[in-house]
């Protein structure tokens, strides 16, 4: 017979499980332990148990075990392949004393053994002590599931930020007058501090450049996405045209506007410096800025704390570019007026010659035996593909990098390669 006795509301109380076969011995139980916040549950039968247990929530069973049907040792060991010791606490209450009984009553998965005629106060002690184990381990639980909950809504968060980051890149079908682009962009993480960016400035001129914020994860990107918007010739505040050009759409679209020009990488870097002057964030980022004229070849490059371009050609002629560049930027004061100027190089790219701009998570990965790759090692990757499209340049060096570090990797890695075909204007 299943016996439910409420003492009191079930709001907070403790469901107690009461299997024995003796009335009397149960309702002697519930009298010991009846503190006002415990409801306690009886069944006679191993069956009843089975199927209470089945279908209801119990904070402690109290178990016999001499029992019909099936022995008390039986019940234990189903009711622990159900629930471990934390969620479903059971106390075997026998008559029985002796050592094998108690070594065969733990075996089966009881968490105690109280012997019938044990002092009522040893009895709530022991009950007590496996409530606050269940209560310990539906607080976990509850923790844990909270926990989960509010790293799900970081997870989206997270998705939802790098979705934004990539936003920034250069779409897929972007084209550039008598030039051959392609880029690889591989975060080590959901969220990267690398952005890469390309985009017609004025009517012969191209920006190129690849940043790459310091740490990673919310903060980094963050940084890199600040950084990247003044990087555009439509934001307000660009720092990529001259001071006279016009800004934002409304005047670009402005037919009696001046007419746009780029600023010369120099004096980007130099507004970028002012803009991320070293303050309390302690955040920075290194870039490299090149300017391409599309119909010249003719080229202009700055660094600030980045590792310059490697110049090659489609024969496998590959060199790096030595030059000096400022600080990162943001990891010094605003540069003053009347300081040195900000160094920049300049060449010409003749036809099928090109520019692989790069971050240095390329250069700094570290192959299966501990070695890095370093720029002399980029080189040689480079040379071996330089006769691909650009697209297929970043993608196989990528592929190639991946495969010598074992395809992980520490931090970001970027690739932007810009192809010089040549021009029709002149002779080319």
């Amino acid at each position: 017979m299943i016996v439910a006795t409420e003492t009191s509301s079930d709001v907070g109380q403790k469901r107690i499980l009461l299997v024995d076969d003796s009335a009397d011995q149960r309702g002697f139980v519930r009298v010991l332990l009846d503190q006002g916040d415990r409801k306690f549950v009886e069944a006679s039968t191993t069956s009843e148990a089975l199927e209470l247990i089945e279908h209801g929530e119990f904070d402690l069973a109290i178990i016999d075990l001499t029992m019909p049907e099936i022995s008390g040792f039986e019940l234990v060991r189903q009711f622990r392949q159900r629930f471990s010791i934390g969620e479903l606490p059971i106390v075997v209450y026998s008559a029985s004393a002796d050592t094998d009984s108690i070594v065969k009553a733990l075996h089966a998965g009881a968490n105690d053994f109280v012997t019938k005629g044990t002092d009522a106060e040893i009895l709530n002690a022991r009950v007590r002590q496996a409530l606050e184990l269940r209560n310990s381990t539906v607080a976990l639980r509850q923790a844990n599931t909270l926990l989960a909950e509010r790293q799900a809504s970081i997870n989206t968060d997270f998705r939802a930020a790098a979705s934004l980051q990539r936003s920034r890149l250069p779409a897929e079908d972007t084209t550039f007058s008598n030039l051959d682009v392609g880029w690889s962009f591989d975060p080590c993480d959901i969220l990267g501090g690398d952005l890469l960016g390309a985009c017609q400035v004025d009517e012969t001129k191209s920006a190129f450049f690849v940043l790459d914020a310091t740490g990673h994860g919310i903060a980094s990107a963050l940084q890199a996405v600040s950084a990247h918007q003044l990087l555009q010739v439509t934001f307000d505040d660009s720092c990529i045209i001259t001071e006279e050009s016009p800004k934002n759409w409304w005047n670009l679209l402005n037919s009696d506007r001046p007419p746009v020009r780029a600023a010369d990488p120099a004096a980007v870097l130099s507004r970028l410096t002012r803009r991320f002057a070293m303050n309390e964030t302690a955040m920075f980022f290194t870039l490299v800025y090149l300017l391409i004229d599309h119909e010249s070849g003719e080229y202009s490059v700055s660094l600030a704390g980045h590792p310059a371009p490697i110049l090659f050609d489609a024969k496998g002629e590959t060199r790096q570019l030595e030059f000096d560049g400022i600080p990162p930027i943001g990891i010094a004061p605003s540069t003053p007026a009347g300081t040195a100027p900000i160094p920049t190089f300049e060449g010409q790219l003749k036809p099928g010659e090109g520019l692989l701009l790069f971050s240095d998570g390329i250069t700094e990965a570290f192959g299966l035996e501990g070695e890095m790759l370093t720029p002399a090692g980029l080189e040689k990757l480079v040379s071996k593909h330089s006769g691909f499209p650009s697209s297929e340049l970043t993608a196989a060096i990528l592929g190639a990098v991946d495969s010598y570090s074992g395809a992980s990797s520490a931090d970001d890695r970027t690739l932007l390669a810009v192809k010089f075909l040549g021009s029709p204007e002149h002779g080319w």
